[in-house]
């Protein structure tokens, strides 16, 4: 119990006294407990006795004040072991995403190891300073893709420390959004699906905030697009406004298997699934949409979708962001 809110039980108290025995001694009861001691002596009765009914009220205060004190703790306990238990569960979540992460980004990264040891060797093969030079142009090009995907392969497991994740910079959000393209365009052409970006002109060409989050939300949407689209194609769209306060739109659209409607608000929950027989064909960097809704959430943003079994879904990500 705090200071003042003891101070303020006694100054209730001392106000019930007080106000009682000016009620008391308005009423003559003290004259006529004189008056009953002298009619009957055999009583030894002091006159502090008349106090008693007040003290006997401010001690059924008292009682009542602490028993409500015993239920507020209690209640505060029950909430806070709810806490810690959600607490325990999201971070025992996060542990098992971030295991199955990096399954999925260890494979991916032998893709661009691959090609760089590709591409070297038929340098030394090249037959003329031109088709070296577009060896070592490729080379160069998986080696960038390469750094990209370590970056955030490092920006993912340390998800769950806030402040070390907390600092923004200026970046291009178009160069950003093309980074997500090089990175998937194997993967597309693998499956022969293709692969396109569209940038509203309004989009402004700079922007202040987490480059990493950005670029690993749209690699996930992308990356789960790639994973349940047979034939067809994907599209990541970003357009921007500026009504409240500036926001980036990214729509992922694709022409994939669907999301049965009965699974549109269970799909970013962890382990939430597309039909199982799809879901084991893992091609693609499909990262789970779990870590969307995650990285969205820590941003002040917003993410839906909207599909159709058998016709495609579209995943949009609303996101707050400064301008420079």
């Amino acid at each position: 119990m705090s200071v003042n809110k003891k101070l303020t039980e006694l100054a209730l108290y001392a106000a019930i006294l007080i106000g009682g025995s000016a009620v008391l001694l308005s009423l003559d009861a003290f004259e006529y407990l004189h008056d009953f001691v002298a009619t009957h002596e055999t009583y030894e009765v002091d006159e502090l006795f008349i106090l008693i009914p007040l003290l006997l009220f401010c001690l059924i205060i008292y009682s009542y004040r602490r028993s409500q004190d015993l239920v507020d703790r209690n209640r505060e306990l029950i909430n806070t072991s709810k806490k810690l238990q959600a607490a325990y569960d999201k971070i025992h979540t996060l542990s098992e995403t971030r295991e199955k992460f990096m399954s999925i980004a260890c494979h991916e990264l032998k893709g661009p190891l691959a090609s760089v040891a590709t591409a070297l060797d038929l340098t030394k093969q090249a037959e003329s300073e031109a088709e070296a030079e577009e060896m070592m142009s490729h080379a160069r090009n998986n080696l960038k893709n390469l750094q990209l995907l370590v970056s955030d392969v490092l920006l993912f497991t340390s998800l769950s420390h806030d402040d070390s994740l907390a600092d923004t910079a200026t970046f291009s959000v178009r160069e950003t959004l093309e980074s997500v393209l090089r990175i998937t365009i194997q993967p597309c052409r693998d499956k022969n699906l293709s692969l396109e970006l569209n940038v509203d002109a309004n989009v402004p060409d700079r922007a202040v905030g987490i480059e990493g989050w950005v670029r690993l939300i749209c690699l996930n949407l992308v990356g789960n697009a790639i994973k349940y689209t047979k034939k067809g194609s994907i599209s990541l769209h970003c357009g921007f406004r500026d009504a409240t306060r500036p926001e980036l739109i990214l729509k992922v659209r694709d022409t994939g298997v669907g999301i049965p409607e009965n699974k549109l608000e269970l799909v970013f929950e962890p382990y939430e699934q597309a039909p199982l027989s799809e879901w084991e064909k893992r091609e693609g960097l499909g990262l789970g949409l779990s870590v969307v809704k995650e990285l969205v959430t820590r941003l002040d943003g917003t993410v839906s979708v909207e599909s159709q079994v058998d016709v495609g879904s579209t995943f949009t990500v609303v996101l707050p962001i400064e301008l420079q």
